[in-house]
């Protein structure tokens, strides 16, 4: 919520539009939900535009918390979001094997908040990352017992092939994303908008190109 992005945001999003805000930082959790109040209450939308907020985004996939400290870390979040007069959705984001291997993720998040790309699969082709990604929803629903929301998901267009049919390319990507938004529309966020060239490619070169508008 740093830079005033928030407030960017509301002042161009349209009016059935909200923000999945996000609080990366655990710590500075309770600085940044000051600085995510602070723009959200200055909106005349307030609150309401807020779809959910995330504490964390693979805390534990990458290894910087472990399972009870990010659980404590949502607690904490919704506590200092409700006391600014938040009272919707609050999740932490990781991977599904986070999530398997730590079914207190789900207990603690309001959705199952996973994100996951058929392109890391290895053995996915493109036209069938829609199909992927509604076994990963339903196996998701059966773990946590809540509804699933992929947080993201794409398919790169540059750098190196992933497994066999991991294959990074323009018309992959368009295979991809077809195959997603016809088959599970409703239960996911694209990643990403532009390539992110301030990234690190990677060990595969793929970092900085899943820019759907590239």
């Amino acid at each position: 919520p740093d830079c005033s992005v928030v407030s960017a945001m509301l002042n161009s999003i349209s009016s059935n539009q909200k923000i999945f805000a996000g609080l990366y930082y655990l710590d500075s959790l309770s600085s940044d939900v000051d600085t995510l109040a602070e723009q959200v209450t200055a909106s005349s939308r307030g609150w309401d535009a807020i779809y959910a907020v995330s504490v964390g985004n693979e805390w534990v996939n990458s290894g910087t918390y472990d399972a009870s400290t990010v659980v404590s870390a949502v607690s904490s979040g919704r506590s200092l979001l409700s006391n600014k007069g938040y009272s919707g959705l609050v999740v932490t984001v990781d991977t599904v094997p986070a999530y398997q291997n730590n079914p207190s993720l789900c207990d603690a998040s309001d959705f199952a908040a996973v994100n996951q790309h058929a392109f890391w699969n290895g053995a996915t082709a493109p036209e069938d990352s829609g199909s992927f990604l509604q076994d990963t929803i339903s196996s998701m629903n059966s773990l946590c017992g809540k509804d699933v929301l992929i947080c993201e998901t794409g398919w790169p267009t540059q750098g190196s092939t992933y497994g066999s049919l991991g294959v990074p390319g323009k018309s992959e990507q368009l295979a991809s994303i077809k195959s997603i938004a016809e088959s599970v529309p409703d239960n996911v966020i694209f990643f990403t908008t532009y390539n992110d060239y301030w990234k690190s490619p990677g060990d595969y070169g793929v970092e900085q190109y899943w820019g759907i508008f590239d």
